[in-house]
C-alpha cells in the first residue's frame, strides 16, 4: 500500500512536471521494480534491495548523475529486483567505465549497512561478497576511504555468532589479516598497502 501510493504520487507529479531537472519517469520506474518483487503481503525484504533502492533514489532523480546510466539500464533490463541478489553487485564492482571508481564506491557504501538480517548474510556468503570486498581492499586502486568503508562492512557482518564463524573459517579473514599486516611490518621495507615506501627513509632520495 505504501509503494502504491508513493508511485501514484509520483506518477502525478511526473504529469504536471515539465523541467528536466527530475526524471520522475526513471523514479516509477525503480519503485516498480520492488513492488512488482514482492509477491505477499507483509513481506520482510532484505536489507541490502531495499538499500539499493534508497540509494539509488537520488540518482534516477538526476539525469546528469554520473550513475544515472548504468542504474536505469540495469532496472529496465528485468521486470522486477531479485530479492535474492544483491543488485548491480559485479557490475559496480568491477566496473570499467569512465565513472569506474563511483560505480565502485556507491556500491560497498550500499554494502555497509545491509549484513543485518539472516537473509542478507546469506546473500552474501552466496555471492562471496567479503572475499570479492577483500581482493578490492589489497588492489592498488583502493585508497583510504575506500579501505575504511570495505573494513566496515566486515565489521558488520562480524556483528553476529555466525558471521564471525563465516569470516574466519570461510572468508580466510585471519590469513587476510596477518598478510595485510606484513605489509606494514619492518621486514617488507616499509611497504604500505598500496606499494608505496613508508618509514623515516620514505622521502629521501
Amino acid at each position: 500500500a505504501v509503494l502504491e501510493s508513493a508511485l501514484e504520487v509520483v506518477e502525478e507529479t511526473r504529469k504536471k512536471s515539465s523541467g528536466l531537472s527530475r526524471d520522475w519517469t526513471s523514479l516509477g520506474i525503480l519503485l516498480r521494480s520492488l513492488r512488482d518483487a514482492i509477491t505477499q503481503p507483509l513481506q520482510k525484504l532484505p536489507v541490502i534491495v531495499t538499500c539499493f533502492v534508497a540509494e539509488s533514489i537520488p540518482i534516477v532523480l538526476r539525469p546528469a548523475h554520473p550513475l544515472f546510466q548504468p542504474v536505469t539500464s540495469f532496472l529496465l533490463q528485468r521486470p522486477f529486483l531479485d530479492l535474492n541478489e544483491i543488485p548491480m553487485l559485479y557490475q559496480m564492482l568491477n566496473s570499467g567505465g569512465a565513472s569506474w571508481r563511483t560505480e565502485r564506491d556507491w556500491c560497498i557504501r550500499m554494502l555497509k549497512h545491509a549484513p543485518r538480517s539472516e537473509h542478507d548474510r546469506s546473500i552474501f556468503r552466496k555471492r562471496h561478497v567479503l572475499s570479492l570486498l577483500m581482493a578490492t581492499h589489497d588492489s592498488f586502486s583502493c585508497g583510504n576511504d575506500t579501505s575504511c568503508s570495505i573494513l566496515q562492512v566486515l565489521l558488520a557482518f562480524s556483528h553476529t555468532p555466525s558471521g564471525s564463524v563465516y569470516l574466519v573459517e570461510q572468508a580466510g579473514v585471519l590469513a587476510w589479516i596477518r598478510s595485510s599486516l606484513s605489509l606494514l611490518s619492518p621486514a617488507s621495507g616499509g611497504k604500505d598497502r598500496l606499494g608505496t615506501s613508508g618509514g623515516a627513509g620514505a622521502g629521501a632520495g
